[in-house]
Parts: C-alpha cells; sequence; structure tokens
C-alpha cells in the first residue's frame, strides 16, 4: 500500500471485477475513447475501412472521440449522434456490418488482417484531415498522395510500437489498434483546434449518464433489500416504543448512546501534552492521513480540538502511537509514553467494540488498526487485521442503513412515478450509499454546544468533499478485509455487490492516482479471493470444476490488466504491478498444492492417518508448531518441486518482479507502508529463496541467481534499517523481552532462510 505522500493529482477510471465473458470479443485499442474510459469497458474500435469509431460508442448511438482526432468539424452539432452510424457506407455496407457483427459476438478476423485494415482505414483519415487543410487554410496545393507514402512508414512504426504487448502483461494476448498515431500525426499537421465545449459536455453527459446508470443499479441491490427485511416490516407495524432497542437504533438516529459518559483521552490523563499531541498528529498526517479521510482544510491544532469535544479518544490515541511507532525524531518522547499509550489503546478499543452503531471518527481509528495491525500488536495488545476490518465494515454498513432505507423508497417512487424516463434521469438521482458527514459528531459529545463547534468545522466542505471522504473509507476498509482473507483463506464478510460499491468513489472530479489503484487492487484481489475458494471444491486432482477455475483466473486476469493497463502508464505504479506480479505467485502455489495435495491423499497410507490422530488427541501445550506438522505433511519444497519447471522458473519471475517494486520505493516512503505490503514482500522473498534453491538443484541456467538474492538481501536490509530506528528508543528492549518487534521478526526470518539455502 502507498502511503499518503504518494497521491497524485489525475483522476482515474472505474469498475471493480465483473463477471468474465466467455470469449475474447475484438481487438482492443491501445487507448479507450472518452466514453468507453468513463464505462469501464473494453474499447473495440471498428476494423472496417473508414469507419474510425468504436462498436460501443456505434451501439450507444454517440458521437465517438476517435472521430474527433480527425474530423472535429463533423456534425458539431451533435444532430446525427443517433443515426450517424446508419448511412450507407458504400456497396460494402452489408459485409462491414457482418464484420462487425461477428466481432460483437465473438468472433475475430486474423491478427495480420485486422492490422492491415486498421491501416487502411488511419491512412484515408489521414488523407481527410490533410483534404480539410488544404480547404480551410486556402495554401498552396499540397499533394496529398506523396505526403501519405511518405507517412505510411511512420504509421507503420507506431502501429508497431502501439501492439507491441509490455513485459508485465507478456502473458495476456493483448491486441491494440493505433490510435496514438493518428493523434500524434494529426497534431503534427493540424490547425489550431476550434472549440467545440457544447459538443464535449454533451458527450460528457451522455458518458456520465451511461456510467450512473452502471453505479444506480449497484445501489439499487445494496439498498432495495432493507425495504423487505423482517426488522423493517416490523418497524412499520408497530410503533417506535416497542421496538426492541437493537432494532429501533438501526431506524432511529435520534435514538443514539448520547447519555454514555465519555471517556477521558491522553491529554486529560495527562499522558502527554496538547503541543506534544499536535506534533504527532501533524507527522500522522503527513506519513498516513490519506488512510483515514481527515478533513484536509482543518489545520492540526483545529483537528486536535474538534476530535477533542467529540470525545474521539480512539481516534487520538491510534494517530499518536502510529506516529511514534517508527519515528525518525520523537526517541524520548517514545521512550517516556508508548507503553502507556499502548494500554491506553487497548482501554479504549475494547470500550468502543461493546457499541452499535459506532461514528464516523470510530471507523477511521479501525482503518488504520486495520492497515497497520502487526505495527500495533505487542504482548500489551494483539491485533486480527480481518476481525478489525470486518467490525469495520459491519459498523460501516450499520450506520448506512437508515438512508439505504430513505434511498430504496426514494428509487421505487422515482421509477413509478415516471417510468419512461426513469433511464434517463438516472443520473439525477443522489447516491446513498456512504456516511453522511453533515453530522460529523460521534455519540459520545460532551454537549450539545460542542457539537455544533464541530458542525462548523466541516462547513466549508462540498457534499462532494464529504462523500469523497465517505468512500474513501469504505474502500480502504474492502482493502483490508479481502487482503487478510486471501492471508489468513477466512471468508470475507461481505459479498461482491458490497464490494463493486468501491468504485462509486472514481466517479467524483477530485478522485487521485491514489484511489484509481485502490479500486484496481480491490478488484484484482478480488479475483485471487474467488480463484482460492473455487480451487478446493473438486474432490480429486482432476476435477472439471478446479480445471474452469484455473482457466477463469487466468483469463480474469488478462481482463483485469486490459481494464487497468491505462494505470500503468502513470508515475506511481510499483505498488499496482507489486499486487499482479504477488497476486500471479499465490494463483501458482495455490494451485500445485491442490494438486499435490490431491494426489498425496490419494495415496494417503494407513500410517498417515494414525499420526493425524495423535497429532488431534494430543493436548494443546504438547503439540508441536503447526508449521511443523504441515512441513511433514505438505513439504513447501515438494509442492515447488510438483510444478513443472517451465511454471517453477514463472513462479520465481512474478515473485522476483513482485520484490523488485516493492524495493525500489525510496526509503522514506518505504519505511511508512501498510503492514500487509511488508508482509506479501517478505513472503514474495521468502518464496524466491525457496524456489531459487529448487531451480538451483536441478543445475537449470535461467535464472540469474546473484540478482534475485541481491534484491531479496536488500529487503532484508531495509528492515534492519527500521529496526535501527526502533533501538533508539529503550522502551524496546523491554517489550521486545516476552515478543520482537514484527520488522526484526521478518528480519531475522529472511536472513535465516537465506543462510539454510545459500550458505555463505
Amino acid at each position: 500500500m502507498p502511503s499518503s505522500e504518494e497521491i497524485g493529482t489525475d483522476r482515474f477510471g472505474s469498475g471493480v471485477h465483473k463477471r468474465r465473458r466467455n470469449k475474447f470479443k475484438g481487438k482492443r485499442a491501445a487507448r479507450a475513447c472518452d466514453t468507453c474510459r468513463r464505462l469501464k469497458t473494453r474499447c473495440i474500435l471498428s476494423p472496417v475501412p473508414n469507419e474510425f469509431y468504436c462498436l460501443r460508442c456505434e451501439s450507444l448511438g454517440i458521437r465517438c472521440s476517435f472521430q474527433d482526432m480527425v474530423d472535429p468539424e463533423n456534425d458539431v452539432d451533435g444532430s446525427n449522434y443517433g443515426h450517424q452510424y446508419n448511412e450507407p457506407s458504400g456497396p460494402h455496407e452489408s459485409d462491414a456490418n457482418a464484420v462487425k457483427m461477428l466481432i460483437k459476438h465473438g468472433y475475430g478476423s486474423q491478427d495480420v488482417e485486422i492490422t492491415s485494415k486498421l491501416l487502411h482505414s488511419i491512412n484515408n483519415n489521414v488523407l481527410k484531415v490533410l483534404h480539410i487543410l488544404k480547404e480551410n487554410e486556402g495554401a498552396h496545393e499540397i499533394d496529398v498522395q506523396r505526403i501519405s507514402q511518405n507517412n505510411r512508414k511512420f504509421l507503420a512504426d507506431q502501429v508497431q510500437a502501439q501492439v507491441s504487448v509490455p513485459d508485465l502483461a507478456s502473458n495476456s494476448n493483448q491486441n491494440v489498434a493505433p490510435v496514438e498515431a493518428v493523434k500524434m500525426l494529426a497534431s503534427l499537421s493540424a490547425p489550431p483546434p476550434r472549440t467545440n465545449s457544447g459538443m464535449n459536455e454533451m458527450i460528457q453527459g451522455e458518458s456520465s449518464s451511461y456510467l450512473s446508470s452502471s453505479l444506480y443499479l449497484t445501489e439499487q441491490r445494496h439498498t432495495l433489500p432493507f425495504l423487505t427485511s423482517p426488522f423493517t416490516l416490523l418497524s412499520q407495524i408497530v410503533s417506535k416504543e416497542n421496538l426492541p432497542i437493537s432494532v429501533r437504533k438501526l431506524y432511529d438516529h435520534s435514538f443514539q448512546n448520547y447519555d454514555l459518559e465519555p471517556i477521558d483521552d491522553i491529554i486529560s490523563l495527562n499522558l502527554i501534552t496538547v503541543q506534544e499531541a499536535i506534533c504527532l498528529v501533524s507527522d500522522f498526517r503527513d506519513r498516513y492521513g490519506a488512510w483515514c479521510s481527515l478533513p484536509p482544510a482543518i489545520d492540526t491544532e483545529q483537528l486536535l480540538d474538534s476530535l477533542r469535544k467529540k470525545g474521539s479518544s480512539l481516534l487520538i490515541v491510534t494517530m499518536c502511537v502510529l506516529a511514534l511507532r517508527y519515528t525518525p525524531t520523537q526517541y524520548d518522547l517514545k521512550t517516556r509514553v508508548y507503553k502507556n499509550l499502548l494500554f491506553k489503546l487497548k482501554a479504549d478499543l475494547e470500550y468502543s467494540l461493546k457499541y452499535l452503531p459506532q461514528s464516523t471518527e470510530f471507523l477511521q481509528a479501525i482503518v488504520i488498526l486495520s492497515l497497520y495491525a502487526s505495527s500495533f500488536s505487542s504482548d500489551i495488545l494483539s491485533m486480527d487485521a480481518w476481525y478489525i476490518s470486518g467490525i469495520g465494515l459491519q459498523q460501516y454498513l450499520t450506520a448506512n442503513v437508515h438512508d439505504a432505507l430513505l434511498a430504496g423508497s426514494q428509487m421505487v417512487s422515482n421509477k413509478s412515478s415516471n417510468p419512461q424516463n426513469s433511464n434517463n434521469n438516472i443520473s439525477q438521482q443522489p447516491f446513498f450509499f456512504g456516511l453522511k458527514y453533515d453530522n460529523y459528531t460521534n455519540q459520545h459529545s460532551r454537549d450539545d454546544e460542542a457539537r455544533d463547534d464541530e458542525a462548523s468545522l466541516l462547513s466549508g466542505e462540498s457534499d462532494e468533499n464529504k462523500s469523497f471522504m465517505s468512500f474513501r473509507l469504505w474502500n480502504h476498509l474492502c482493502m483490508v478485509h479481502i487482503t487478510h482473507s486471501i492471508y489468513s483463506g477466512r471468508m470475507c464478510v461481505i459479498d461482491e455487490v458490497r464490494f463493486d460499491l468501491s468504485r462509486r468513489i472514481l466517479e467524483l472530479p477530485n478522485a487521485t492516482n491514489f484511489d484509481g489503484r485502490m479500486v484496481g487492487e480491490i478488484a484484482l484481489h478480488l479475483i485471487l479471493y474467488i480463484f482460492m475458494q473455487k480451487c478446493n471444491q473438486g474432490t480429486n486432482s482432476s476435477s472439471s470444476d478446479s480445471m474452469d477455475a484455473l482457466e477463469s483466473v487466468q483469463e480474469d486476469l488478462n481482463d483485469w490488466l486490459e481494464e487497468w493497463s491505462y494505470l500503468f502508464t502513470q508515475p506511481i505504479t510499483q505498488f499496482l504491478e507489486f499486487a499482479y506480479h504477488y497476486g500471479y505467485t499465490m494463483i501458482w502455489y495455490t494451485w500445485y498444492h491442490r494438486i499435490y495435495r490431491l494426489k498425496k491423499a490419494e495415496d494417503e497410507t494407513g500410517w498417515d492417518k494414525q499420526q493425524k490422530a495423535a497429532f488431534s488427541k494430543k493436548e494443546p501445550s504438547e503439540r508441536i508448531h503447526i508449521g511443523d506438522y504441515l512441513n511433514g505433511k505438505y513439504p513447501i519444497e515438494s509442492v515447488i518441486g510438483a510444478m513443472p519447471l517451465n511454471i517453477r522458473i514463472d513462479f520465481l519471475n512474478h515473485s522476483h518482479k513482485a520484490l523488485k517494486n516493492l524495493i525500489k520505493t525510496d526509503f522514506a516512503t518505504f519505511q511508512y507502508l501498510s503492514d500487509q505490503l511488508i508482509f506479501a514482500g517478505v513472503l514474495c522473498s521468502l518464496l524466491c529463496i525457496a524456489v531459487l534453491h529448487n531451480v538451483n538443484s536441478v543445475g537449470n541456467e535461467l535464472v540469474d541467481t546473484d540478482a534475485v538474492l541481491s534484491d531479496i538481501k536488500s529487503l532484508s536490509l531495509r528492515l534492519q534499517q527500521i529496526r535501527n530506528g526502533e533501538l533508539k528508543s529503550f522502551w524496546v528492549e523491554e517489550v521486545d523481552l516476552k515478543i520482537p518487534s514484527v520488522i526484526l521478526q521478518y528480519h531475522k526470518a529472511i536472513e535465516s532462510y537465506m543462510q539454510e539455502k545459500f550458505p555463505s
């Protein structure tokens, strides 16, 4: 996970994982048109000569942005949007329509034929551009044929450059169209562009309406079930006085825990001073602030004062503990107060978990505790990121029930009142998923006057910014939870519909590179999670269901690369690439572990069953470490050895690429990365050692052993550097007597395993 310092300024597209299509439908453009980019769909350029637009824009009956590259003056008023593609295109119109129909239904021409047609289409459109220049400028005669011939090689070079698949997607079978070649050539020879603001607004309006329609339907699936739930039915029949308290608190926002006595925070308890707290919260905002969506318009002193008035002790102590955890400067303060802050964090968390629903500030604290669960953990307090993030997701959904009910009723009433135009007006409908920051108040606020003060702090924030901060919290909780569901093998507490709601943030104008990568990673981890669940359905090594799971996940990964490839062109990409390579590594290991496990089960002897029974009968204190037992049952070396050699090489390559993407991060950013990213990097380094040792044992010459070991050593040294900073605070030695720092554990694990497999 990236730190908050990496947040870019670009806005990115949409979409998490959708059900895969059975066939690859046509050749995808190198750069999607405006409409397809908004819709998160493949952009398939028409392969028919003289038709320079994508097939989706044709089916929607709107003007494609590709046309603006070569003929911006045509149909400026937009009057032909609905029927421009139905005009006769010559005697071969029926053939052209037949080709497009085949592509839309999953059939395609040979690559050479498609490329030839695209080149022909581009060349003809370039001729049109030059012809327009000749008419508009009234200059000397342009030798169209000569220029066309001179540019053929240029276009062919551009096509070759665009069609070549990047190393990252070497297995994805991508085919792309040379749109950039036309755009580049047009920019070199075209006159200054004319303003088509009206047309652009109209096109954006059409696309935005379609995108909002998709998101609106997703929110319908989330909100409408609330209308018919038994709790809702009961609340409609009986008065609120006769509703059980657990039901009433779901629907009645005025019935909250305001009578709860507020708890003292770390300042009122004199653990730290106000100035020390301001300093720590400021450090937290600089390094981790993007994770919990703190109001950006409020300075640190105001923010701290607001949180204290709202009784948000848990969030305050969480920020201060994490700011001190890997502090590069506050060593004396850390020595003096860190242990006491951990005890206070434990008490505040235990107190907060008693109540439902909870506040926004509680969810902000939960996001941080989940992302850095290992760093917070010690002999004082042990954090389980899967459990904590699951609580956060359930609290978020509970806080949203009231608004979801209002949304469901409004959706139904809007559709019934105007059924003919309901789809066209979907983009005008509000979205009800999320937390309402208008009520940026905690149920533990000390008094009404304090709640008035806090509301004024966000008075300058637009509704869009409030929604943006709310959606970020949801996305970060989803990301942590599905990641740790994969890490631990436990099930997710939410389904694909709820994961799909993460797309909502990308429709907001203040979404950044950070948010685009977050949604992309959620989509990738969802693919991996579904595969790991499906992969183990079969009862034998040749089960057709499980074989389909492998083919399905590979196609899904190719689709994911196509849908999110534009993110790889941005300045900050290493974490998305890391996630892709790490995901592929785990897919190979999961698949071949399954094969090894099922074959071993078929050959299992009575002695194996007796060993398993003897282990289960022992008292917990007498049992050996579960890892030792599994190493006897399913040795990692045996699982890796069961892979074909080419798969082992690919397995190693993906692990190594993931590791390289992690260590190329600046150390100033690396030391504040989330725990789950550090864990995945350490695991990849250990897998590299295991596979490298196996491959070297068969004498393979295709692997650069020294390069791999050098990168593993670089990661270990970075962990050691973080550990050296920890040792500058005296408290570490006392705490580490019982449970070592997680950074120290990771460093020692890499060094010992590398020494075992490659003794120097």
